[in-house]
């Protein structure tokens, strides 16, 4: 399954929710869903632990990720769509995990130094332009 084009411009999509829907169906796939696993075990998240995601699209990794650091730890996803946040809360909203969903551009981060413990950036970088690569 190859990917709409737009994710770099999903705010600018007359249908948005082709993205959504691409990105629930990737979901599903269990090669994805093992890589998943791993890189939550990878990043060795305990209680009270703050992990940032950047581009969380939907926010469901996200909300896994909350769910290993709750109650006293935080999730933060971050992605550059509005749209995307959007539904990243909307679907998360209660759950009464430790999760929250910002808009933001993984290239220019405005967070401060050694504000989280950990961070997950994963299928992310394939849509990312040559020059933001070299900005990043």
């Amino acid at each position: 399954m190859n990917p709409p084009d737009g994710f770099r411009h999903v705010d600018e999509r007359a249908d948005p929710g082709q993205l959504v829907e691409y990105l629930d169906d990737t979901r599903r796939f269990p090669v994805l869903r093992e890589v998943d696993r791993w890189l939550a075990v990878e990043l060795r998240l305990i209680r009270g632990s703050r992990v940032l995601d950047i581009g969380c699209g939907t926010g469901e990794d996200t909300v896994e990720l909350a769910a290993l650091v709750a109650p006293d730890g935080c999730a933060v996803g971050l992605d550059t769509s509005e749209v995307m946040v959007h539904v990243a809360r909307r679907r998360a909203a209660g759950r009464g995990l430790p999760v929250e969903f910002r808009t933001g551009c993984a290239e220019a981060l405005d967070l401060p130094d050694g504000d989280y413990d950990a961070c997950r950036f994963e299928r992310v970088l394939q849509h990312l332009t040559f020059s933001d690569r070299r900005a990043a």
